[in-house]
């Protein structure tokens, strides 16, 4: 064989290597803008929860309460109390579907975390607080969120959300 006769093979190699650079490149703008496209979806419609720490009841007992306020369910959400006694509780929901106004009121589903006994040493449900934190995902499972508010006594409150997982 001689050097000439190698010269289509050679060709070939090149050409096979530029359409390969070619395809990685056409994927990873493919892939950027796919990801781009997902994390503004995760945008509009991330669930808007609140947080509200009730005294009811006789006996008075305390109890937090977690609602979606947005148009968009949230799901595996998961309440953390800590009382200013460190007593901790925990309670989950698979998923949380938005507050519906039905003549002028809400109605709808709630996570609701008894925390016993209302300890009369604090004159609200609120004043018995140090720390709450609510983690859920989306509806499409694309970020995991977390709500944390801490109770210091002076700033009354911190809150904190910020996405925890995904992009």
């Amino acid at each position: 064989m001689t050097e000439w006769s190698l010269i289509p093979q050679s060709v070939a190699a090149v050409a096979t290597s530029a359409a390969a650079g070619a395809a990685w490149r056409s994927a990873r703008a493919s892939q950027r803008t796919s990801q781009d496209a997902q994390r503004a979806l995760a945008v509009g419609i991330a669930p808007m929860l609140t947080i509200e720490a009730l005294r009811w009841g006789e006996p008075e007992r305390d109890q937090l309460v977690v609602e979606n306020r947005s148009e968009w369910d949230a799901l595996s959400v998961e309440v953390e109390v800590v009382l200013k006694s460190g007593q901790q509780f925990r309670e989950h929901a698979e998923r949380l579907r938005p507050l519906i106004l039905r003549d002028g009121n809400p109605t709808g589903e709630r996570v609701l975390v008894d925390l016993g006994e209302a300890d009369t040493r604090f004159p609200t449900a609120h004043d018995n607080l140090a720390s709450v934190a609510v983690r859920f995902w989306d509806e499409r499972r694309i970020r995991r969120y977390e709500l944390a508010e801490t109770y210091p006594g002076d700033p009354p409150l911190t809150r904190r959300l910020e996405h925890i997982e995904g992009p």
